[in-house]
């Protein structure tokens, strides 16, 4: 009786032993399986976004030499009045500037994801940089001087890579002028909006533009990513301008946020320094 009850018991914990190896495999399947699909999807949207960030390259390159080669043969014609002439020139030097822009993006993008890197810091007089950088958004844009205004305390300097954050900047306000311009071509006030307090100093750049819907706030730092949206679409663009600047960001140790919680209602980009 004894000798069964062993035999038997030698069965049950042999079955046991069996069920639960079987679980385990079958656990470790269904985990398999589940990384391997998360990985699927993650890869099949980069791939989308790729081929949506090839689609906005060719866009972006061959609107631009159109426009310009358009405006080379019309000058070469020699029956062109002056005014026409110059009205000619300033669009080609805003073709090409902004084809430099976004070449510039491109590089940066390809740097940043290749070298993580800290840059050097140093102290930066906010009020001068950012003067230098409306004026320079003024002129690219042929905006009023009440179209961009700066709100910043005098003498403010901060810790940080001047470089670094002419990009951020320069990258901020091209979305803004380029998302808040009108059908008529006007581009309601946008604002820079400087604040110091005890931990950081935050830039903030204010626009009036057609905003972007809370669900797509934190993919806007993705890159390639932009909000699917006709609005948007009509408008050239990347999908780069914002992920180089939240890059520069972190390489700084700055931080870069969105705030725009109405669609249509504009959109606030706060990029905090420490202090």
């Amino acid at each position: 009786m004894i000798v069964q009850n062993i035999s038997l018991t030698q069965k049950v914990a042999e079955n046991v032993t069996v069920l639960v190896l079987g679980l385990l495999s079958f656990v470790t399947i269904i985990v398999f399986v589940i990384l391997f699909s998360v990985f699927l999807v993650r890869r099949n949207r980069e791939i989308n976004r790729q081929y949506t960030f090839i689609d906005s390259v060719t866009h972006e390159l061959k609107t631009p030499l159109a426009s310009l080669k358009l405006a080379v043969e019309t000058l070469s014609r020699g029956d062109v009045p002056s005014k026409n002439q110059e009205e000619l020139r300033k669009m080609m030097l805003g073709d090409i500037s902004r084809l430099d822009l976004f070449i510039d993006d491109i590089l940066a993008a390809s740097q940043l994801t290749q070298k993580r890197a800290k840059k050097q810091r140093a102290e930066v007089n906010l009020g001068e940089l950012l003067g230098s950088l409306s004026a320079v958004c003024r002129e690219r844009h042929e905006l009023a001087a009440e179209a961009l205004s700066l709100e910043v305390p005098q003498n403010l300097t901060a810790l940080s890579d001047r470089v670094g954050l002419s990009t951020v900047i320069t990258n901020l306000l091209e979305n803004a002028v380029k998302y808040s311009r009108q059908g008529d071509g006007s581009v309601p006030a946008i604002r820079i909006v400087v604040t110091k307090n005890e931990r950081s100093i935050d830039i903030a750049v204010i626009d009036q533009g057609i905003g972007i819907e809370s669900k797509f706030q934190k993919s806007v730092f993705e890159r390639f990513f932009r909000v699917p949206s006709d609005a948007v679409r009509r408008r050239h663009g990347s999908g780069l301008g914002l992920f180089v600047a939240a890059e520069i960001c972190r390489s700084v140790g700055a931080r870069i946020r969105v705030d725009a919680s109405v669609s249509g209602q504009g959109t606030t980009f706060t990029v905090s320094l420490p202090a």
